[in-house]
């Protein structure tokens, strides 16, 4: 007999008459490119170097201002290298404990671009300051995981030891400094060996929910999701599953679209009223919405783009003042859907809400 999901659904007795907001973010800082850069030089590019810097010294202290000022609950999906202030090899091997992954496009030793230094002299390697950080930050931030190393688990080149050996580190390493990790966000969205999260202690995962562009391949991919996010068109509500594996699925609904590339011709304003009319929709649908970002993405026009972020967070400090929002992090979702919402909330498909004005912010 096929297992049947559990989802969300607006109409259970014990469900919110609110939407959700959450606010998730993929922490990597070198380790987030280090294979696909390392496939042309041994040397990390020097404007990739000074983007991470940025996020480091910058942005991320940034958005914790932000988040505490509009008491947001964030998740901080963390690579588990960056709990790290310092690494060594042994007899030369850097990382001995760790099973290397056999992705095809990086052949040389997985951990061959790691410094095996100190945080004083590779910081963009290192993280531990910013763990620490996180974990005092206003209000409590969730810390999550996204993998020791950022090994593709969706890829065949990651065996289940792998994957196992991966996630064991990171709980590991958060048990260190008394952090319990409930929610994973898999590298490059690319999902495998769930089983293994369970055994672990995870709640719950972020899954990528197909937008319509995601039909198309290529280049026509490419430029339908940049005319999605040049007419802000109104996102989807999150899809909130029980899994077979015992695990939440919670699907994104909207990232925040850096200003390099292409994206440089996206006005700020788009990705305000994208953001505000993904709130609204939530709310009208008592569904989730669900915001995902990489601090990097800041780091260029860094002051443009923490000013529309924080108009979106304005919105929704608003709203949930108004009683209308509730503002959670992934694993407060997940466990609220195990202790107490039966099945809170459920996006109906071809549900067009559209957004109200609010301030100017949407014509």
């Amino acid at each position: 007999m096929a297992h049947k999901t559990e989802t969300l659904s607006a109409r259970s007795d014990r469900a919110p008459n609110r939407g959700v907001f959450i606010v998730s973010l993929d922490l990597e800082l070198a380790w987030g490119a280090s294979d696909l850069w390392g496939q042309r030089t041994a040397r990390m590019p020097e404007p990739l170097s000074e983007v991470l810097l940025q996020t480091r010294d910058v942005v991320i202290d940034a958005l914790l201002e932000l988040f505490q000022q509009y008491r947001i609950p964030a998740t901080w999906a963390i690579v588990g290298h960056l709990f790290l202030d310092h690494c060594e090899p042994v007899n030369g091997l850097r990382h001995p404990d760790m099973p290397r992954p056999t992705h095809s496009w990086f052949k040389d030793d997985w951990y061959t671009r790691d410094p095996a230094s100190t945080i004083q002299t590779d910081p963009i390697w290192y993280g531990r300051d910013i763990v620490k950080k996180i974990m005092i930050a206003e209000p409590r931030q969730e810390v999550g995981c996204h993998s020791f190393s950022h090994v593709i688990f969706g890829d065949e080149g990651c065996s289940e030891d792998v994957a196992e050996a991966e996630v064991r580190k990171c709980v590991a390493l958060a048990q260190e400094l008394g952090i319990e990790l409930r929610s994973f966000v898999f590298p490059r969205s690319q999902e495998g060996h769930h089983s293994i999260l369970s055994k672990y202690g995870f709640l719950c995962y972020r899954t990528r929910r197909p937008g319509w562009f995601n039909a198309l391949g290529g280049r026509a991919h490419k430029l339908a999701r940049l005319l999605n996010d040049l007419l802000a068109l109104s996102p989807s509500c999150a899809v909130v599953e029980k899994q077979p594996s015992g695990l939440w699925s919670i699907s994104t609904s909207a990232y925040y679209r850096s200003a390099s590339g292409v994206g440089r011709i996206v006005p700020v304003q788009s990705r305000v009223r994208q953001g505000i009319k993904g709130i609204h929709r939530a709310i009208e649908t008592s569904g989730v919405f669900h915001l995902c970002l990489h601090p990097w993405s800041l780091a260029v026009e860094t002051e443009r783009l923490l000013g529309g972020l924080q108009r979106i967070l304005e919105y929704a400090v608003r709203e949930s003042q108004e009683g209308r929002l509730n503002l959670l992090s992934m694993g407060q979702l997940a466990e609220r859907m195990e202790t107490s919402w039966s099945h809170p909330f459920e996006h109906v498909p071809g549900h067009r809400v559209e957004a109200r004005k609010a301030e100017g912010v949407i014509g």
